[in-house]
């Protein structure tokens, strides 16, 4: 299982106040997609507090490529997005 979760290590990503972890065990539809982008539209700066490494996407590429439990369409999703990260 730890195959499936990638450290975001605060000293590599400035906008956070902690290391963290991305869990790529299982997706699930925490946010409506549309509202995401409504508040992006409206509050950008407010909203998106930063950007992970290209090195730590290609871990959480990785990650849901190796992935057993997580929902295949959902996996399908995920990769194809992260495509620029293979």
């Amino acid at each position: 299982m730890m195959a499936c979760q990638v450290a975001v290590n605060q000293k590599d990503h400035d906008f956070l106040d902690w290391d963290s972890f991305v869990n790529c065990i299982e997706a699930h539809a925490a946010f409506d997609l549309e509202v995401i982008k409504e508040q992006i539209a409206t509050d950008y700066g407010g909203i998106l507090k930063g950007r992970i490494t290209d090195p730590c996407m290609q871990q959480v590429r990785n990650a849901v490529n190796v992935s057993k439990t997580m929902v295949t369409r959902h996996k399908k999703a995920i990769l194809s997005a992260l495509q620029e990260y293979e």
